[in-house]
């Protein structure tokens, strides 16, 4: 069996992506997960967002790990915009 080459990960710079909306930076992680041929579920997204965008999708106090709660509105309100479904 051949083995898959691991992905590069990409580390943005916080001062890039930290005066973004949230909605944005969520419709990114969406886009990331689809160009890599994943399946687009809510656990995929927040691990996407984490990490790409960590200092958005961390706990406050435990910057290490993700806090999905700061997606579900916002998944929300985009669905009721029909920017995803």
């Amino acid at each position: 069996m051949a083995k898959k080459s691991p992905k590069k990960k990409i580390n943005y710079d916080v001062g890039l992506y930290e005066h973004k909306s949230i909605n944005n930076l969520i419709l990114l992680g969406i886009y990331f997960t689809q160009m890599e041929n994943e399946k687009c579920t809510f656990e995929k997204v927040v691990g996407k967002c984490f990490s790409y965008f960590p200092k958005m999708f961390s706990f406050s106090q435990y910057r290490n790990w993700p806090d999905s709660r700061k997606l579900d509105r916002p998944l929300r309100e985009l669905r009721e915009k029909r920017l995803i479904t």
